[in-house]
C-alpha cells in the first residue's frame, strides 16, 4: 500500500515538474504535496527531493520545510549557505550584516543558520533592513532562481537549540535526498549514453572498465539512501550525519564517473548532463561535504567516549 501510494506521489511530481526548471509553494500547496507532509513526513521529503534532484527542477521545498517547522502562517525564507560567521558581530540594537547569503525566494523574514562545517552553533529570524540588495547568481545553475542576498537586518528572534536541531535536521534530510536524486539522474543518463555508444563495434557498456564505474555509483547511491533510512528511524544526530556524509559522496562519484563515460559531450548544453552537472554544483555546495559530517561524527564518536578499534568499541579509561 505504502509502495503504491509513493510511486503514486511520484508519478504525480514527475507529471508537475514536466519542463518547469522551478516549483514554487504555491504550486506544491496546490499539488497537496503539503498534506502527505503532514501525513507522512518522510514519504513526502523523499519523494520531492528525490525527483527534484533527479530532474534538475528547484523547489520551494525547503522553505516549506522551515516554514512549517517554526510557525504554519510564517512565511520564511530558505538560506543555503551563510558565511560561518553571520551571527556574530550583533550591534546593541540587534541588528546583524548578513553578506551574500544564498537564497530563492522573497519573504518578510530571514531564517539565518550560523554553519561552521557540519556544525550549526546558531540560528535566527532576521528582518530585512535598510539597504537589502538581492543579486542574481549567473554562472553555474541560472535555472535555479537563486540570488544572493546581503544588507542589515534586524534580529527578530533567536532559535531556541531545540528549535534549530530539528530544524536544521530536517533541512540536512532533504538536501541528502536531493543529492541522491541528482546522483540517479547523472547515472540514468550516463547508463543510457553508454548503450547507444558503439565503439570498435560494440556498446561501450559492455566494457568492463565501465561497468566497474557504474556499478561504483550505483553502490554509494544505494548506501546513501540505506543510510537515509537508518536517519529517519532515528532522532539520533550520528546517523543523520552518515546520511549527509553518504549522500555527499554518492553525488561526488557520480559527477566524476558519469563524465568519465560519457567524455567531453557530458559538457556541452545539447546533451542532457550537462545540465544535471550544473545542479550538482549547487547541491555540493549547498550543505555540510563529506569531510564535514565525517569531521563531525569523529568528534561525536569522542564527545561520546566510545573508542572504535577496528571492529571492537571499547570503553575509555574512565569508563571502564
Amino acid at each position: 500500500m505504502m509502495e503504491d501510494m509513493e510511486q503514486d506521489l511520484r508519478d504525480s511530481l514527475r507529471a508537475l515538474m514536466g519542463s518547469r526548471s522551478f516549483l514554487d509553494a504555491e504550486t506544491l500547496f496546490d499539488s497537496g504535496w503539503d498534506e502527505v507532509l503532514e501525513e507522512s513526513p518522510r514519504l513526502a521529503v523523499r519523494t520531492l527531493f528525490e525527483e527534484a534532484g533527479r530532474g534538475a527542477v528547484a523547489t520551494a521545498g525547503l522553505d516549506v520545510l522551515i516554514s512549517l517547522a517554526l510557525a504554519p502562517e510564517r512565511e520564511v525564507l530558505r538560506v543555503l549557505a551563510v558565511q560561518s560567521r553571520s551571527l556574530e558581530g550583533v550591534d546593541e540594537d540587534g541588528v546583524v550584516m548578513v553578506e551574500r547569503a544564498v537564497v530563492t525566494t522573497d519573504p518578510d523574514v530571514v531564517v539565518i543558520v550560523d554553519r561552521r562545517g557540519a556544525d550549526v552553533v546558531g540560528a535566527a529570524e532576521v528582518e530585512p533592513g535598510t539597504g537589502w540588495t538581492v543579486e542574481q547568481v549567473a554562472g553555474a545553475d541560472t535555472d535555479s532562481r537563486l540570488r544572493l542576498l546581503s544588507g542589515r537586518g534586524r534580529i527578530r528572534r533567536r532559535l531556541s537549540a531545540p528549535e534549530t536541531e530539528a530544524m536544521d535536521r530536517m533541512v540536512l534530510l532533504a538536501l541528502s535526498h536531493e543529492r541522491c536524486g541528482a546522483a540517479r539522474g547523472l547515472l540514468d543518463v550516463a547508463v543510457g549514453h553508454v548503450r547507444e555508444r558503439h565503439q570498435f563495434g560494440v556498446p561501450i557498456g559492455s566494457l568492463q572498465a565501465v561497468q566497474h564505474r557504474l556499478a561504483g555509483v550505483e553502490v554509494a547511491v544505494e548506501a546513501a539512501l540505506s543510510s537515509l533510512d537508518a536517519a529517519w528511524d532515528t532522532d539520533d544526530e550520528v546517523a543523520t550525519l552518515v546520511a549527509v556524509a553518504a549522500s555527499a559522496r554518492a553525488l561526488s562519484e557520480a559527477v566524476r564517473d558519469c563524465l568519465q563515460v560519457c567524455g567531453g559531450m557530458g559538457f556541452t548544453d545539447e546533451f542532457p548532463l550537462a545540465r544535471l552537472m550544473r545542479r550538482a554544483v549547487v547541491l555540493e555546495g549547498s550543505g555540510p561535504s563529506t569531510r564535514d559530517a565525517e569531521t563531525a561524527i569523529g568528534r561525536r564518536l569522542v564527545e561520546s567516549g566510545v573508542v572504535r578499534i577496528g571492529e571492537i568499541d571499547r570503553p575509555t579509561e574512565g569508563q571502564a
